[in-house]
């Protein structure tokens, strides 16, 4: 199959580890060319996001410059469109299904969420944007 338009992806995470494991599991995905930005500050994807246009952007919740579901507001604020998926540690049904209501394309637990459930979650999300 071949590869459409190449999909911007800013990753909002302050563990290195963990945005390389998101950026190797959607790169697994042949029919679609990603490329990366990381920021591991939020303010400074926040920044990011305000001088540029992307595609799709994954949020960790627990950053070491903010915390909580009130980044989603805030990104929202700055760039409506772009679809947002928590990407995060908490295992929490309550707090997913807030960070619904806020906005929030998609919730995945790192550790937990399959391959098969980041690839399909980033397809849906990119489908709600064609």
């Amino acid at each position: 199959m071949a590869k459409t338009k190449t999909i911007k992806v800013l990753i909002i995470e302050d563990n290195p580890i963990d945005a390389k494991v998101l950026q190797k599991t959607l790169e697994h995905e042949q029919s679609i060319s990603f490329s990366f930005t990381f920021e591991e500050q939020y303010l400074n994807g926040l920044s990011r996001l305000s001088i540029e246009s992307y595609d799709l952007l994954f949020l960790d919740l627990i950053m070491s410059d903010s915390i909580g579901l009130d980044m989603i507001d805030r990104l929202k604020m700055i760039n409506g469109k772009v679809p947002i998926i928590v990407y995060t540690s908490f295992d929490d049904p309550l707090l997913e299904k807030e960070a619904l209501v806020k906005g929030a394309k998609g919730y995945l637990v790192k550790g937990k969420a399959t391959h098969e459930e980041i690839l399909n979650l980033v397809k849906q999300s990119l489908g709600s944007i064609s």
